[in-house]
C-alpha cells in the first residue's frame, strides 16, 4: 500500500456523482488520497497546468465538452498524469477508443465498485510512476531506447507463456 498521499483530480459535474465518488474514497480510500473536485473541463485544464495531479478521474459528459474530445484535451494538458474514465456511456466502442488515445481505464459509472475503482487508481499511479522513471532514466543516460538488461542476467525476452516459467521445458 503506498504511503504516500495521492493527489486525485475529480473532473464530474453531476453532484450526486461527485458525492458518490468522495464517499467511494472515503470508504475505500484509506486516507491516501487527496481529491479536488472541479465540474468544468476549464478549471480542470487549470489545475492541470497549475499544480501536480497523480490521477484524474474524468467524466466525458461536460457543460463545455463531451465524448472522446474531452479526453484528448484533458491528455494534451498534462499527458503525465494517468486519466480514468469515470462515466455514464457504456459503449464498448468508445471504451476501446478512450484506451487507445491514453486512458488507463474506462469505469461506468452504473457499474461502480468502490473497491475496485481505489484500486485501479492506485495501479494506475503506480504503473504511471514507473513509466515516467523509465523514461527519466533513458533521458539521463542519453538513450531513447529500451532498457537494457543488467550484465549477467539471463536474457531479455520474457517467456512466451506465463504459466511455464521461465520458459524452460525441461522441469514439467
Amino acid at each position: 500500500m503506498p504511503s504516500e498521499i495521492m493527489k486525485i483530480l475529480i473532473v464530474e459535474d453531476n453532484p450526486g456523482d461527485m458525492i458518490l465518488l468522495r464517499e467511494v474514497f472515503k470508504e475505500f480510500g484509506n486516507g491516501e488520497f487527496k481529491l479536488n473536485c472541479v465540474d468544468r473541463l476549464t478549471d480542470a485544464l487549470k489545475e492541470l497546468s497549475g499544480s501536480e495531479v497523480d490521477a484524474v478521474l474524468l467524466d466525458l459528459s461536460l457543460p463545455e465538452s463531451t465524448g472522446l474530445e474531452t479526453l484528448v484535451q484533458v491528455l494534451e494538458a498534462d499527458s503525465l498524469a494517468p486519466i480514468i474514465v469515470v462515466t455514464g456511456l457504456n459503449d464498448e466502442a468508445t471504451a476501446y477508443k478512450a484506451l487507445g488515445l491514453g486512458a488507463q481505464d474506462y469505469i461506468v459509472k452504473g457499474e461502480i465498485n468502490g473497491e475496485r475503482l481505489v484500486r485501479a487508481l492506485r495501479f494506475s499511479v503506480i504503473r504511471n510512476r514507473q513509466k515516467n522513471l523509465v523514461k527519466l532514466e533513458e533521458v539521463e543516460r542519453g538513450s531513447s531506447g529500451p532498457v537494457k538488461a543488467p550484465p549477467g542476467s539471463r536474457g531479455t525476452t520474457p517467456p512466451t507463456d506465463p504459466f511455464r516459467g521461465n520458459g524452460d521445458d525441461t522441469h514439467r
